[in-house]
Order: structure tokens, then sequence, then C-alpha cells
């Protein structure tokens, strides 16, 4: 009787991206916001109870209107992307509209919007297909390439879309999504 070999299939898992269990782990996030161009919103990161907290004001004045929270550059998230078919964001919003932006170690940025559910805590699926590409404006690059995951750099957060007033972002956790 032949014996046969079997082969176990390596199975994708869900990898974690950035997890805020310690107060170090927000240390390296910074915030950008409209005062580089002469606007006056603000924001700031901060880490409350395993939640990076990204919170502030978003204003229209001098022709205002984003803020926005980065995460360092990680030269481990290609690795941990591997086989992942969207990003999954656990947090507790304000029932705002926030923006996820990918970069790529190119400057190639991705942004796709997800919408809050006000003092609840959940996860937001954002596939990696539905990531759109665009310039340094967020304007939408027509005909773009799809997201290449293999040079993804950096995640960070937007709040813009003339939404404002006070606003705060409570993340737990930032992770892959494999079928």
């Amino acid at each position: 009787m032949a014996s046969t070999t079997t082969t176990p299939i390596q199975q994708a898992q869900s990898m974690v991206l950035s997890d805020f269990a310690d107060q170090s782990d927000v240390s390296d996030w910074f915030n950008q916001n409209d005062t580089v161009m002469g606007g006056v919103s603000d924001s700031a990161t901060t880490w409350v109870d395993g939640h990076l907290v990204f919170s502030g004001n978003l204003s229209l004045d001098n022709n205002g209107g984003f803020t926005s929270t980065f995460g360092p550059i990680n030269d481990q998230l290609p690795t941990l992307m591997l086989g992942a078919e969207a990003i999954v964001v656990t947090a507790r919003g304000d029932g705002k509209t926030y923006l996820m932006q990918i970069r790529n170690y190119d400057n190639t940025r991705y942004i796709q919007r997800f919408t809050t559910v006000a003092d609840v805590e959940q996860d937001y699926v954002l596939p990696l297909a539905d990531f759109e590409s665009v310039d340094w404006r967020l304007s939408v690059i027509p005909n773009a390439a799809p997201i290449d995951t293999t040079t993804i750099a950096q995640l960070g957060f937007y709040l813009l879309d003339k939404q404002v007033g006070p606003f705060e972002l409570a993340i737990s956790m930032i992770r892959t999504n494999v079928d």
C-alpha cells in the first residue's frame, strides 16, 4: 500500500497592525492639521484606557477644514498585510465620518471613509479593494493602480468633509481581515 503525505494548508490569519493596550503604543503617532495652510483646526492623539484617542475641533475658518493623525513608518506592515482582504478598525466613534489613509513607501496614498456610530465601540471593516488612490489633496486619481500591500508603510486617520466642531475617535485596535 502506498503511503500518502499530507501537507497542511497554511491558513491566512487575522494580524494585529496596531494594538493600543499600552500607553507607549501611541507615543510615535503625530498630528497634522490645517494650520499648515493657515487654518485653525486642532487635534491631539492621546492614550486613554487602551485606546488611541484622536480628538479635537474642526474649523473651516481661514479656509481650513482638516485634522489628521498618523502612525510611524512601520516596516512590518507589508508582512502583516500578507493575504489580507480588509483592514478592521475597532473603535468608538461620535457619529462622524472619518477617513483612513494608507501610505506606501513611495508616498502613494489610498483612502476609504467610514461612518462611526456615536458612543458604540464596534468593528469597521474596510475592504482593501475599496481603498481609492488619491493625490496629496485627497482627490481621487482615476484609473490608478490598486493598493499594493507589499509596500504599505504607514496608517493614518483624518476628519474633514466640513464636519465642524468637536470630535473624538477612540481606536482600540487595527487589524487585518482575511476570508
